[in-house]
């Protein structure tokens, strides 16, 4: 119910499940292309002006920008989340006119503004400086998302870590609850289809969102409480893929379908109206705020992974016929409206695009090259407005019915040609995540997890076992090796007998069930082993099936620059430790809990960066510089 039937995987970069895919017809060729030259003639475009921060807070949206020039006849006009990215009158949701007398300007406008029968929360809207002629608008600037929500949030949260890297993806109903503990498991993935959260009729959970009530299936709930409770409870870090079948009732599919999508089995969520983005926005909170709560009465979900495999949209995220940059800007669009409601619950959350292990090369015409997703992606972020998404990757081998990762021919050591990222050249998604230019506001290295990687077992002789586990040994080596790297989710606890013969399991699956563990594999035994002092001893007779000497052989360099570092406020006054002050750093705020704040993934390189410490009432207690090169302590004493 919960653990989809089936991640698209590469055979030789091919999906197995390729034969089943549909035609793509819904716009003509015209239709896609102008949708696209629009978006990229946009963001190739150089503009005179620009909005320098959008500040939310939890009754007005503040934005502060810049005019050059002698323009006149400027306007900031407003374009909310389910609006097209178009530059015409009838496109605005507000339009506001500009002082040009002044080379600077600050507008503050309410945030919660009338919208058919409820209200449109312009936290998630973009704003956008325009010149006018006659009717006609032309853009002076790049539209601005909102670049600081703290003030917007209802409750804080401290950020978290996980205790380790060891993971199971695709925790469900039908797991074997004891392998949290005799695994040592650290984080699972758990999948939502939010077609089975929805209810269109009253029950007893319900969420208000923009001044409408949405209701929620308390059957579903109830099983995610426990799922979500029992990995609270055994300090288990939850990471939430976020999913939308499409075979699904026609009152249900008609809000939550992207309208374009003709094909595959998932959606790309349909924030395209007013309604579906309600829709959409609603269901998200409910299941932020739930599982956000402070004493985790419920669980708690810590990352949110958007959709599943995006770059093999036409599978797994189908929004029609789309070429890749409109399809990115998109998929952008519900990236951001996940984070800013989940954010308001967990000032920490992070939200996560999920990527095949292609890379260079899309693995079909009708794929994305991920590499140049991700490119597209930051480029958005950088010019309106940034904010901390992360990478979702799936570090397949190149032939995954019969995985040798380390002769995999296509999984070359050129981050810029290679077709595939497999667990032979897996540094380089790492290099990708540490190079300045890729980082969250220039300062933090953005949070990589390896959310769904296995090795099939072609039968249940023990050499086919051996080679499994041999694979997972390798795979275990090389990628919980990576600085940026939080997690390892093995796919899957237990062979799934809809996964067309794979056999990725930990388990072989018991007789009459789908995917209920049974029997353990050699695999269960060598994953136990992982991350314990008896791990080497546990790996050793892999070495011989890869054909090396020592583990040394098989890594490559790693990329130099950009380590990510822990970095700890220490505050006290008058010599006592002092909670509940805002540090401000590293483009995030952090609150004080017995004294410390602990602020994760900053970026290592010499240039000075500032914090600042504030009251309640946002009065600066202190202020100074830092130059941070490794992890470190810093102690700070303030007058309070």
């Amino acid at each position: 119910m919960f653990n989809l039937f089936f991640s698209q995987k590469n055979i030789t970069h091919c999906s197995i499940l390729f034969f089943l895919l549909m035609q793509v017809n819904c716009f003509s060729q015209d239709t896609a292309t102008i949708r696209n030259n629009r978006i990229v003639s946009y963001l190739q475009a150089g503009f005179p002006d620009k909005i320098n921060n959008v500040i939310v807070d939890k009754n007005n949206v503040t934005i502060q920008g810049n005019i050059s020039g002698s323009a006149e006849n400027l306007y900031l006009c407003e374009l909310r989340m389910f609006d097209e990215t178009k530059i015409s009158g009838n496109s605005f949701a507000s339009v506001t006119p500009l002082n040009t007398s002044k080379p600077g300007f600050e507008i503050q406008l309410k945030r919660l503004v009338n919208a058919d029968n409820g209200t449109y929360d312009r936290m998630y809207s973009r704003w956008i400086i325009t010149s006018k002629n006659g009717n006609n608008y032309q853009a002076q600037s790049y539209a601005h998302y909102a670049d600081d929500i703290t003030d917007a949030a209802l409750q804080y949260l401290p950020e978290e870590k996980p205790l380790g890297k060891k993971g199971l993806e695709g925790f469900f109903q039908e797991s074997r609850e004891s392998d949290l503990k005799d695994l040592n498991i650290k984080n699972v993935t758990v999948n939502i289809t939010l077609p089975q959260v929805i209810s269109l009729e009253p029950t007893q959970y319900s969420y208000k969102f923009d001044g409408n009530t949405y209701y929620i299936n308390p059957k579903t709930v109830q099983i995610y409480d426990r799922e979500f409770k029992l990995c609270s409870d055994n300090n288990v870090f939850v990471s939430a893929v976020i999913l939308i079948q499409q075979n699904i009732p026609t009152n249900i599919k008609s809000i939550l379908v992207h309208p374009d999508a003709d094909g595959g089995v998932e959606s790309m969520a349909n924030i395209t109206s007013l309604q579906g983005f309600n829709y959409y926005t609603a269901l998200i909170g409910f299941l932020a705020e739930r599982y956000s709560r402070p004493d985790k009465q419920y669980g708690r979900i810590s990352n949110w992974i958007v959709h599943n495999e995006v770059d093999n949209g036409v599978y797994w995220t189908n929004a029609g016929n789309a070429k890749m940059e409109y399809y990115t800007e998109l998929y952008d669009r519900v990236l951001r409206t996940t984070y800013y409601t989940v954010r308001q619950y967990n000032p920490a959350a992070k939200v996560f695009i999920s990527l095949t292990h292609g890379w260079a090369v899309a693995a079909q015409p009708t794929f994305y090259a991920p590499k140049n997703m991700l490119t597209f992606l930051n480029d958005m972020s950088s010019k309106q407005g940034d904010y901390e998404w992360g990478v979702a990757f799936h570090a397949y081998s190149e032939d995954i019915t019969n995985p040798q990762p380390w002769i995999d021919k296509d999984a070359t050591m050129n981050i810029n040609t290679t077709h595939i990222i497999t667990p032979k050249n897996i540094e380089l998604i790492d290099e990708w995540m540490r190079m300045q230019s890729h980082l969250y506001r220039g300062q933090k290295v953005r949070t990589l997890l390896f959310s769904e990687q296995g090795a099939n077992s072609k039968s249940y002789n023990q050499q086919d076992m051996l080679q499994q586990a041999a694979v997972i040994a390798y795979m275990w080596k090389k990628c919980t090796l990576l600085p940026s790297a939080e997690s390892f989710d093995y796919h899957a606890q237990a062979d799934n007998k809809n996964e067309h013969g794979l056999k990725f399991g930990l388990w072989t699956p018991k007789l009459g069930t789908i995917a209920t563990p049974d029997q353990k594999k050699t695999s269960w035994y060598v994953y136990q082993n992982a991350s314990t002092p008896s791990e080497d001893s546990a790996f050793a007779f892999a070495l011989p099936i890869i054909g090396v000497h020592n583990w040394s052989q098989v890594y490559n360099n790693l990329y130099p620059e950009d380590m990510p570092c822990t970095v700890t406020f220490n505050i006290t006054s008058n010599g006592k430790p002092v909670d509940n002050v805002s540090i401000y750093f590293d483009g995030e705020m952090h609150k004080t809990i017995g004294g410390s704040a602990i602020f994760y993934n900053v970026a290592a390189f010499p240039q000075t960066r500032v914090y600042t410490i504030e009251d309640n009432n946002k009065k600066a207690l202190k202020k100074d510089n830092v130059v941070i090169t490794k992890s470190q302590s810093i102690a700070a004493s303030i007058n309070y």
